[in-house]
């Protein structure tokens, strides 16, 4: 699932929103569940000052056995931001 978060990062630093999204949505189909995926696709959200959305999916990534420390980092950032 490394190349489309690439192709997204890469869409997102040329400021390509929407092709950027569009790059994480096959990766999330052919990788439901997988915490790498849905925490690149959560901090996107969280950049884009949807943290709410951030949260869901960062939540969803931290309840996989797999999840590595970083999804549960940037879960405690986002809820932190939100004052909770």
């Amino acid at each position: 699932m490394r190349a489309p978060t690439l192709l997204a990062v890469a869409y997102e630093q040329a400021g390509r929103t929407e092709e950027a999204l569009a790059a994480l949505r096959p990766a999330l189909s052919l990788a439901a569940g997988d915490p790498g995926v849905l925490g690149n696709l959560a901090l996107f959200h969280a950049a884009r000052g949807d943290t709410a959305q951030a949260e869901k999916l960062l939540r969803q990534a931290a309840a996989q056995p797999d999840a590595p420390v970083a999804v549960r980092q940037h879960l405690a950032l986002v809820v932190g931001v939100h004052g909770r």
